[in-house]
């Protein structure tokens, strides 16, 4: 039998219990990746924003890659705007 005291290994224990995310909605991941987008100073056209959304499917960690990748592929270009070209990229890379 193992015992864990109550100390941090207990609330570490507590935070590997895994969680079920459910799906996100379209409008709220979209309205997630421009915000995101507009509040780090950069530009990005609706149809990459389109794309973007489409291919996380409102899954909360694919919304973090797709939206990671993304970034990295349009900052690779060194550009302050990011295409659907940028955002085909970056989900094929996801």
């Amino acid at each position: 039998m193992l015992l864990v005291k109550e100390t941090g290994s207990s609330s570490m224990m507590r935070r590997a219990m895994p969680e079920e995310l459910t799906p996100l909605l379209s409008e709220d991941v979209l309205e997630s990746f421009a915000d995101t987008i507009a509040s780090s100073g950069m530009q990005v056209e609706h149809e990459a924003l389109e794309c973007m959304t489409e291919a996380s499917a409102g899954y909360p960690f694919m919304i973090q890659l797709v939206g990671y990748y993304t970034w990295q592929v349009s900052h690779k270009r060194n550009t302050e705007r990011i295409c659907p070209e940028d955002a085909r990229n970056g989900i094929a890379a996801a």
